[in-house]
């Protein structure tokens, strides 16, 4: 594994408050309405995406995957979880590389001598993060005095970046839980998120707009491993999730699909597109449709 700092510490544009597209649905279309054969590439969130309903990763996403890879479509997985999680995806998946902690950092697979080698980069450098370090710590502290039934999120030791609480996983967080946690995040001014089993602390640049988040990790992620322009990747790359965490994404790309699950707690905004099954099986029908669009050219 080698890592590396970026020399630009944000990509305008990316935010739904900044760049959001003014089409986004009030109902989501059928998968079946996607315009496939514009697509040329997949990035996907994993719980609750890939995962069935228990968090477990089957064996038909990583065939979808492989079918993905063998069609000639790059995937790229984006995840709320560590970065330490996304190293491991970027090496053990058939994948172009993984997001972590929501935009925060990604990881790329890249050839060497040596074999397969992730390069790790993050969206800010570490030493632009200490300020938020400490902010960090007193957000953990004073979760922990407040609520303390609220665990911190089991993956916590593989976290560079974020903060996150379980609401989902192992602990079921009452909506009194979770109003809780927002106001935490409010009197600390920073961005607040929940996926479908972790809420989320972030910095934010400015108020309310998120320092990082999925859709600029992307598009950081992409413009490093292809070397693709913003527009290229919004218009020409689907986004695939399920939660909250996924919002700034749905937003961000023109062609955005949530698995049918998305509809139990809708974020917002909405995705463009919904699948006619959730989890996994959802997943399965998007890469499917994509892959199949592929065979008919």
């Amino acid at each position: 594994m080698s890592s590396r700092e970026p020399s630009a510490p944000h990509i305008q544009g990316h935010s739904p408050r900044e760049c959001s597209n003014p089409t986004s649905p009030v109902t989501p279309k059928a998968l079946a309405q996607l315009p496939v054969h514009t697509i040329q590439g997949i990035a996907f969130d994993v719980d609750g995406t890939i995962s069935d309903a228990q968090g477990k990763i089957p064996h038909t996403s990583l065939i979808a995957l492989e079918r993905l890879r063998d069609h000639g479509i790059p995937a790229l997985a984006a995840t709320g979880r560590p970065l330490a999680w996304a190293q491991a995806y970027a090496h053990q998946w058939p994948i172009l590389g993984a997001v972590g902690e929501n935009g925060a950092a990604w990881c790329i697979g890249r050839g060497s001598p040596q074999g397969h080698v992730v390069q790790v980069e993050f969206h800010l450098p570490q030493s632009e993060l200490h300020r938020w370090y400490s902010q960090r710590e007193e957000i953990r502290t004073q979760v922990a005095e407040k609520l303390p039934q609220v665990p911190q999120a089991g993956d916590a030791l593989g976290r560079a970046c974020d903060l996150a609480f379980d609401i989902g996983e192992s602990y079921q967080a009452t909506p009194e839980d979770r109003t809780a946690l927002q106001a935490i995040a409010t009197g600390h001014g920073v961005h607040f998120a929940c996926s479908s089993i972790h809420a989320h602390f972030s910095p934010t640049r400015s108020p309310s707009v998120p320092l990082w988040d999925k859709a600029t990790g992307i598009s950081r992620a992409l413009e490093s491993a292809l070397g693709v322009s913003n527009e290229h990747i919004r218009n020409h790359w689907v986004f695939v999730g399920d939660s909250g965490n996924d919002a700034e994404a749905f937003a961000w790309f023109t062609h955005s699909v949530g698995v049918a699950n998305v509809l139990n707690k809708p974020p917002n905004p909405l995705p463009q597109y919904v699948t006619p099954s959730a989890y996994h099986t959802g997943f399965t029908e998007l890469v499917d449709q994509i892959c199949n669009a592929r065979t008919e050219r």
